[in-house]
């Protein structure tokens, strides 16, 4: 496979530079005729602007193309890397919040499943079986 370019883009782009030309003739045109719209110079400027603002936009953006469409791909590229940095960091702490969370979550259904109720009297944890608070001493 050959790595050449078709022979249109350096068409395009010949006319892409030719039209950068034609522009800045057309402004300088413009600019030296300012001062008497109806000379010669800001009449052929005033009409010659809008073509060379059309060839230079088609040229510059049809001969280069493959170079915007590679800049594209680098820049979506660069994106993609820095996204994925960012989600390894966010998964990251998440799963720090995460474990912080289930540690507690344990330790409240471990304390949950311990056989003990709370005294009706001075709301002291006590055993489950027993007959009489260990803190006020009250029977329950």
């Amino acid at each position: 496979m050959s790595n050449k370019k078709p022979m249109h883009f350096f068409v395009f782009k010949i006319l892409g530079v030719t039209g950068i030309i034609l522009l800045i003739l057309s402004l300088f045109l413009i600019l030296t005729g300012f001062d008497d719209f109806e000379s010669n110079r800001f009449m052929i400027g005033a009409m010659l602007l809008p073509f060379s603002v059309l060839i230079t936009f088609t040229g510059i953006m049809t001969g280069f193309k493959p170079e915007i469409a590679k800049l594209k791909t680098k820049t979506a590229k660069y994106i993609q890397d820095q996204n994925k940095q960012d989600l390894a960091d966010i998964s990251d702490n998440a799963a720090d919040i995460m474990s912080g969370a289930i540690t507690k979550t344990v330790q409240a259904v471990k304390s949950g499943l311990d056989d003990t109720m709370f005294c009706k009297h001075c709301g002291a944890q006590i055993d489950a079986d027993s007959a009489f608070c260990n803190k006020c001493g009250k029977k329950l």
